[in-house]
C-alpha cells in the first residue's frame, strides 16, 4: 500500500471519527431522523455538483448495476446511519468508536465464508483480543451485569451497525470493480435518500428547514460534507485499491484513530481498560 492510498484512508477515518463527536452534539438539539435527512439531503447536492464536473451520466451502466447500488445503498448508508444515530442517544462517542473494534472478527469471517481466506494465527489473537475488548466495554465487568446479562441498548446497536459497515467495504469491492469512487459515492447517496426522506416525513419530532438555526445548521453541514461527501469519496478510493487483507487492518485503524479523537476534541478521562482492544494492531 502507497502512501497515497493510505493517506485517503486516514482522512476519511478522520471525517468519520469527527462526525461520531458532531453527530452527539447535534443529537443534543436535533432528533436522529433529522439528522440523517438533512445530512443525505445536503451531501447529495454536493455530490451531485462534483459528479456533474467531473463524471457524466452512463445510464447503461447504472441501470446494468442498479441492484448493487440500491443494496448497498439499504445496507451500507441507510440502515448504517439511522442506526448510529439511535445507537448514540444510548451510548457514549468512546464506546461507539472502540464498538466498532468488533470490525476485525465480523470481516474475517465474511472474507472466510465468501473468499475462502484461511485465517491466520494473529488474525485468531486479534479477534480474541476484540471480543475481549467489547465485552469490556459492554459490561465493565461489572458482576451484575454479567451474571443478569444486561447488555447496553445502545452497545447493541452499535455492533449492527458495525455489521452493516462490514458488509458494505468487502461487497463494494466485490460488486463494483473498477468503479470511481465518486460514482459509487454519488449513487448510493442519491439512492439511500428517499428512505431517509420517509423516515423523516413520519417522524412527529422533525426538525423543519425554516426553524433550523444556524447553529444546527453549521453540524448538519460538517456532518453531510466531512463524512458523506468528503470522507465517502475517500473510502470508496482508498478500499477500491487494495486487497481484502489490507481492508481488514485498516478497519482495526479506524477505531483506533476514533479512540484517539475524545482526548483532544472533548478531553474524556478513559480508564485503561478501554486499551485493550488494540493491542493487537500490530500483529495484522
Amino acid at each position: 500500500m502507497n502512501l497515497k492510498i493510505f493517506s485517503y484512508f486516514l482522512l476519511a477515518t478522520l471525517f468519520w471519527g469527527l462526525n461520531f463527536h458532531f453527530g452527539k452534539l447535534a443529537l443534543k438539539v436535533i432528533s436522529p431522523n433529522s439528522i440523517s435527512f438533512y445530512r443525505f439531503l445536503f451531501s447529495s447536492i454536493g455530490l451531485l455538483v462534483i459528479f456533474n464536473l467531473y463524471e457524466k451520466w452512463n445510464w447503461n451502466f447504472i441501470i446494468k448495476k442498479f441492484q448493487y447500488f440500491f443494496l448497498l445503498s439499504i445496507v451500507g448508508i441507510f440502515m448504517y446511519n439511522n442506526l448510529f444515530y439511535v445507537a448514540m442517544q444510548y451510548t457514549s462517542a468512546v464506546n461507539a468508536s472502540l464498538i466498532v473494534a468488533f470490525n476485525p472478527v465480523i470481516t474475517t469471517f465474511i472474507m472466510y465464508l465468501v473468499f475462502q481466506k484461511e485465517i491466520s494465527k494473529f488474525q485468531v489473537l486479534g479477534m480474541i483480543i476484540s471480543l475481549v475488548g467489547v465485552f469490556t466495554i459492554i459490561s465493565k465487568w461489572d458482576y451484575e451485569i454479567i451474571s443478569n446479562l444486561k447488555f447496553s441498548y445502545g452497545d447493541l446497536l452499535m455492533l449492527l451497525v458495525t455489521s452493516t459497515f462490514v458488509f458494505y467495504n468487502i461487497f463494494v469491492k466485490q460488486w463494483l470493480p473498477n468503479i470511481s469512487a465518486l460514482i459509487i459515492s454519488t449513487m448510493i447517496t442519491l439512492l439511500s435518500l428517499p428512505f431517509f426522506s420517509l423516515v423523516y416525513y413520519l417522524d412527529k419530532n422533525a426538525l423543519l428547514i425554516y426553524e433550523m438555526n444556524s447553529y444546527q445548521f453549521s453540524l448538519l453541514i460538517a456532518i453531510a460534507f466531512g463524512g458523506s461527501v468528503f470522507g465517502s469519496i475517500l473510502w470508496n478510493k482508498a478500499i477500491k485499491s487494495v486487497s481484502p487483507e489490507a481492508v481488514l487492518f485498516l478497519s482495526i485503524l479506524f477505531p483506533c484513530l476514533l479512540f484517539s479523537l475524545p482526548l483532544f476534541l472533548v478531553n474524556i478521562q478513559l480508564s485503561s481498560s478501554y486499551l485493550v482492544d488494540y493491542s493487537s494492531l500490530r500483529e495484522f
